[in-house]
């Protein structure tokens, strides 16, 4: 309801045409790999990661079920994934339109396209979507890593027995710590693209090997482990530049992100359309 309502709003299909001026050259061909690589991919490759791996981890951790891992692939990915990318349509159709977020803040955008565009009804609507998405997202998080922090770190840890008290205030204190830290990066304005990426390839890091532990027994919690920690050891040195891209050593990261995506497509193939 919210995406089309902005979108009539804002001329329909007409902004299409009227606003195709407002486009660079790369924006305008299909075929760009600059605007694919630079605009697309990245944000493509988030949406996909954390549209499987709520569900995914999910089934791995509480239900293991192998017969509902392609269920939960169409279903994370066409639901979440679809509601992902219509809200990244609005994007689009404000680069068409000609809109410049607020103070040069993406963030800004979405607010500025409903506060411009809708009425007092929609507008209403929309700001209880947002608030009550976040609030159950935060609320399910909050309470899914309180129960890791007390039964698998503290609970299991150790060789005494748990202290019941004790495991109750581990819990209590993770979610003020876990509370803190949303508030700290909320408040931070940080870029919500760079985010995405960055949860994204986060999700990535953890889903693919809890996908791989499905079908080869030989991915034990240390491989678990190791094969994390080294994903995120690779991505974020290229992702915020902090080693030089050229020469020899770009063209060995070409290789490992072409092994990876061959890597991440066969598994989401096998999770569609496999046993």
């Amino acid at each position: 309801v919210v995406i089309p309502a902005i979108f009539f709003a804002m001329g329909g299909p007409a902004v299409f045409v009227e606003g195709a001026s407002n486009l660079t050259p790369q924006q305008t061909s299909f075929f760009s790999s600059d605007a694919f690589l630079n605009q697309g991919a990245p944000y493509i490759a988030a949406v996909l990661a954390y549209a499987i791996g709520n569900q995914t981890i999910a089934q791995r951790l509480f239900a293991v079920r192998e017969d509902l891992i392609k269920p939960t692939f169409i279903t994370a990915t066409i639901g979440y994934g679809a509601t992902i990318i219509g809200i990244g349509m609005l994007g689009v159709v404000a680069l068409y339109a000609g809109i410049n977020p607020m103070e040069g803040d993406l963030n800004n955008l979405i607010p500025q396209l409903a506060g411009t565009y809708f009425g007092p009804v929609l507008l209403s609507i929309f700001f209880i979507m947002i608030i009550g998405s976040l609030a159950s997202t935060a609320d399910s998080d909050l309470s899914a890593l309180s129960s890791i922090m007390m039964a698998d770190i503290y609970g299991r840890g150790g060789k005494r027995k748990a202290d019941p008290r004790l495991m109750l205030t581990i819990g209590r204190a993770t979610m003020v710590v876990a509370t803190g830290a949303a508030l700290y990066f909320a408040g931070a304005r940080m870029n919500i693209l760079d985010l995405l990426v960055l949860v994204g390839a986060i999700w990535g890091a953890l889903v693919f090997p809890v996908i791989a532990s499905f079908y080869w027994e030989k991915v034990t919690n240390k491989a678990f482990t190791v094969s994390v920690l080294a994903a995120l050891a690779i991505f974020f040195p290229v992702r915020f530049g902090w080693i030089p891209m050229d020469g020899a050593v770009g063209y060995v990261f070409d290789v490992v992100a072409v092994v990876g995506v061959g890597v991440v497509a066969g598994l989401m193939t096998f999770g569609f359309f496999g046993a």
